[in-house]
């Protein structure tokens, strides 16, 4: 005869049987149990023995595998397709993109051949972007602190040797398609993401110390970077350290502090640097250096503003004396595709930044949210950058344009993308592990 737990057991063995995410098996049989147990008591209170009442109560849980098959469907894979979708938009686009630069009757691209090199980029990109849809990404937290280890000592190993650099800028490990300068914010958002989030279990340490370990890991990075000259990524790096460090920890009074500190010494450079004064005024005011850093700025408008709702065409050119397939990538959209086109691209760029916030929403996990919030942030941010430039007010830097503009940077972007969909396809098929703000 079974015991008096062995119908529980051989049911609820049954259930999990049909779920194919192990991991919630545990949740599930905690959650079954606690539906039976109050069964069994209601049982047993108008008289009944034990076994009786339990047997009672499986059986009025219905058909275990029915049951298990549901479940199931519940806690199975996600697609993220909204966001999926846009993404291979943008990819098309680039392409599309590169294919009229080629055509283009510019000379300084004449030759280049980018729609072919470009097409390798986001070939890498997309099967980078697939196989870590299907990696598990709780893996990546264990290697948080061997990652931000591995990026802090390559910074500083570039910084002592003066590595390669282009427009100022230090390139930190510069090999073939692959600059770690353009990816260092995305890897130290990744590193930061699973060191902030992860367990706080104190042995020799206390909390306190713990939690000054933590903050100037997110300051280190801060004047290596400046260091390198490297400032996009330093703003960029800084405004979403402290954001994913208010996030994680709750100590917002730490992060405002830093957050004044570095906004008083950028001030403060800006200031004593009239190159620096020059770029910042020449935005607003580009009439004042039209001979200068101004003129770029007056081309930028006067090409958006002829460029109409249909723009001059495929394969047009434009007056601007910097290279259209980058930095210039969203303005020379607007002078082929016109005000449409640029209003399309802004769609998409909100459609995207839509989808994210809805899956930081519904991602529970710590880590997961955290990557999404910090990875998330960071693309949209040079999303919304890169449209800004249209506007002819903001002020330019070497920020490239995410998935569109040329260059082995798509792979990094892919690959993020990749990540976040593989967060998003677990967000059912593993358990809620709330954590919140460490006092």
């Amino acid at each position: 005869m079974m015991n008096e737990q062995g119908h529980r057991k051989l049911f609820l063995d049954q259930v999990c049987l049909e779920v194919r995410a192990k991991d919630m098996h545990d949740d599930i049989r905690e959650e079954l149990s606690g539906h039976l147990e109050e069964l069994i008591q209601d049982r047993q209170a108008q008289g009944y023995p034990q076994a009786e009442s339990e047997a009672w109560a499986v059986a009025q849980m219905g058909d275990p595998r029915s049951l298990g098959k549901t479940l199931n469907r519940v806690h199975k894979p996600r697609m993220n397709w909204g966001l999926l979708g846009v993404v291979l938009i943008f990819a098309a686009l680039s392409l599309i993109a590169m294919l009229s630069v080629d055509a283009s009757a510019d000379d300084a691209m004449r030759g280049r051949n980018l729609f072919q090199r470009q097409s390798v980029y986001v070939v890498i990109g997309l099967v980078v972007m697939t196989g870590l849809y299907f990696v598990d990404f709780r893996k990546l937290q264990r290697l948080a602190w061997p990652l931000y280890l591995i990026l802090l000592n390559a910074m500083i190993i570039s910084s002592i040797t003066g590595s390669s650099t282009i427009n100022g800028r230090l390139q930190f490990l510069s090999i073939g398609i692959f600059n770690l300068t353009s990816w260092i914010p995305y890897l130290l958002g990744i590193a930061l993401a699973g060191i902030l989030t992860g367990e706080r279990r104190p042995r020799r340490r206390s909390i306190l110390t713990q939690h000054w370990l933590e903050f100037v890991a997110v300051l280190l990075p801060i004047p290596l970077l400046a260091a390198s000259h490297s400032f996009p990524e330093l703003i960029i790096y800084s405004f979403l350290a402290l954001i994913i460090y208010i996030w994680c920890t709750g100590k917002w009074r730490w992060a405002l502090g830093a957050g004044v500190s570095l906004l008083v010494l950028g001030s403060m450079k800006i200031w004593k640097s009239e190159y620096f004064q020059e770029r910042m005024i020449s935005a607003f005011q580009p009439q004042a250096y039209a001979k200068s850093n101004g003129y770029l700025y007056i081309q930028v408008q006067n090409t958006v503003s002829s460029a109409g709702w249909w723009g001059q065409g495929f394969g047009s050119t434009m007056e601007i004396p910097r290279f259209i397939h980058s930095d210039m990538l969203p303005v020379y959209l607007v002078n082929c595709f016109g005000w449409g086109g640029g209003l399309l691209l802004l769609g998409m760029v909100l459609w995207f930044t839509a989808r994210l916030v809805k899956a930081l929403h519904l991602i529970r996990e710590p880590f997961g949210k955290a990557l999404v919030l910090t990875l998330g942030s960071m693309l949209v941010i040079r999303l919304l950058y890169g449209l800004s430039i249209v506007s002819g007010k903001m002020v330019l830097s070497s920020i490239a344009f995410p998935f569109l503009s040329y260059g082995g940077h798509v792979i990094i972007e892919f690959a993020a993308v990749g990540l976040l969909l593989g967060i998003y396809r677990r967000k059912d098929m593993i358990p809620t592990a709330p954590i919140g703000p460490i006092k």
